[in-house]
């Protein structure tokens, strides 16, 4: 959500720990914040750590990482 300066994700697999996903693209002046959980339970925010960045990087692939009970991906 490049209005928010923030990646929104969708998480419905319970398997999924949020507080362990971890969000990179390949521009190293884009950095992502600790995930923070929504009220609602399935939606997780990254914010961006810098809000200067511009919204180029809405553009850019992201990686993500986050571990399950049947380790990392």
């Amino acid at each position: 959500d490049a209005g928010r300066h923030a990646l929104d994700l969708t998480v419905t697999d319970p398997a999924i720990d949020p507080a362990s996903i971890i969000a990179s693209t390949a521009d190293p002046t884009v950095i992502f914040d600790a995930p923070q959980k929504s009220p609602d339970g399935h939606s997780i925010l990254l914010p961006l750590r810098r809000q200067d960045v511009g919204v180029g990087w809405t553009d850019q692939p992201i990686d993500l990482t986050f571990m399950t009970s049947m380790g990392a991906f």
